[in-house]
């Protein structure tokens, strides 16, 4: 959301550095890597919503697979990397692909996701929380109606996150066909997708974790990536704390995480004392710039989604559209079947063949599949999202993907760890800590 191509240079620029091109004239046994960064969505595009933006983006896939065709070259492996609001897309993306069956002549390999809200947006007891969930929907365009599971996908009743979890349809079925499929979360310090989303987790125990409460392992050579950990027990902690002398206020200072600051901002380094000093005319200026700019974001994407449905032929390719046409044809069969268990049967119509519908386009209750048991207090701690009946049986479905690994960063000292993760910004110092992360994420892509 609000992100551009720019944001995924150094995953790019790692992940060809793994799988260098061959140099002109060579043979190479190995595939050849070919790296596409999207770039249809970004900025104000990014409100249009996942199903807009992974049609978009499987233009751009097309276009690319033509071109490498069109040098004698043949594509025979596929894989995708989703950052944020990128992960929904890519899974609507390799269901589009599924519903083409592309993945009868390219082999699905790697299906990966980086801090990507799985069960959307979620909402805590917090009357922060209450109200952006409420303002949300409204102020991030179609998207924002899809984060917060308020829309209707294709006329099913059903919010697109939900269909998208379903085990009986294309967008599962599509990720259960990967060779790999991997989770990468934040632990903590995420303020944009928090790690029960990005986990599939239906609990964060990450919540208690004050600073020094725990004790925590990395993967060796991957930093900030976490193997395991534990809480530190309050006789050590005391134990711990009192063998270092007391910091002075200015140490004390640094040592604590900044405020996050709400909306799409670059991070300004600047002096606190000023900061403190501007805040009288800040305060008021973001409380109006911020919800204004959301809103006529909203609005502009809105009328473009408008002129983009006005295109009939072009609509006619959409999977909303063909989506929308299962759902109708698996009505009308419904009522067939009611009429003739009510009305008698002619003996023409007895004879008359019944139309048979395959499991890819007949939608079915999604099966609630095993998930971690949720400790019996966390029904009152304030930290935990307040979790929807239809967001636990997204999670025990999608816990259910075959060849599904999760990866947790665990980044410390900074502000928000969501553009850490991906090194977002290698402008920025803090940005570098997620470096590990993308190794690893880079080290264990098949070929």
């Amino acid at each position: 959301m609000w992100g551009n191509s720019s944001h995924l240079a150094e995953a790019a620029r790692l992940l060809q550095e793994r799988f260098p091109k061959p140099a002109k004239g060579t043979q190479s046994s190995e595939p050849e890597v070919e790296i596409l960064v999207c770039q249809s969505n970004h900025e104000e595009g990014t409100y249009d919503g996942i199903d807009w933006g992974a049609e978009r983006a499987v233009e751009e896939i097309d276009e690319r697979i033509r071109a490498i065709e069109h040098s004698d070259r043949k594509v025979t492996r596929f894989s995708i990397t989703g950052y944020s609001l990128g992960g929904l897309v890519s899974r609507y993306i390799v269901g589009i692909l599924y519903h083409r069956r592309f993945f009868d002549t390219v082999a699905p390999i790697n299906f990966s996701t980086i801090a990507t809200p799985h069960l959307g947006l979620l909402v805590y007891p917090t009357w922060f929380s209450k109200l952006s969930s409420s303002l949300g929907p409204k102020m991030l365009g179609r998207t924002g109606l899809q984060f917060y599971a308020k829309d209707q996908y294709a006329d099913t009743g059903k919010p697109l996150v939900e269909i998208m979890a379903d085990p009986a349809l294309l967008f599962y079925k599509a990720l259960a066909s990967f060779s790999r499929v991997a989770v990468f979360s934040n632990a903590i310090n995420d303020r944009t997708v928090p790690y029960v989303t990005a986990a599939i987790e239906p609990y964060d125990p990450f919540v208690k974790y004050n600073g020094k409460n725990f004790n925590v392992v990395f993967e060796k050579g991957y930093d900030n990536l976490l193997v395991s950990y534990s809480v530190k027990d309050k006789v050590a902690e005391a134990q711990t704390l009192d063998e270092h002398p007391k910091e002075s206020f200015s140490v004390w200072l640094k040592s604590k995480q900044q405020a996050p600051i709400p909306g799409p901002f670059v991070d300004w380094r600047f002096p606190v004392v000023v900061w403190m000093a501007l805040l009288p005319i800040l305060i008021p200026l973001v409380l109006i710039v911020v919800p204004t700019r959301f809103l006529l974001s909203s609005r502009s994407s809105w009328a473009r989604v408008r002129l983009l449905e006005s295109d009939q032929e072009s609509m006619t390719r959409r999977l909303v559209t063909i989506w929308a046409k299962m759902e109708r044809a698996i009505e009308d069969a419904v009522e067939d079947v009611v009429e003739e268990k009510i009305l008698p049967m002619t003996d023409g119509e007895r004879n008359c063949s019944t139309p048979t519908l395959t499991d890819d386009s007949v939608p079915s209750s999604p099966t609630v599949g095993a998930f971690s048991k949720i400790p019996s207090s966390s029904a009152v701690v304030k930290s935990q999202p307040l979790l929807t009946p239809v967001q636990l049986r997204m999670i025990g479905n999608l816990n259910t993907l075959p060849n599904l690994t999760k990866h947790a960063a665990f980044i410390r000292s900074v502000r928000n760890s969501h553009g850490a993760i991906v090194c977002r910004n290698m402008a920025m110092k803090e940005h570098h800590k997620g470096v590990g992360v993308l190794k690893k994420w880079v080290d264990d892509m098949k070929l």
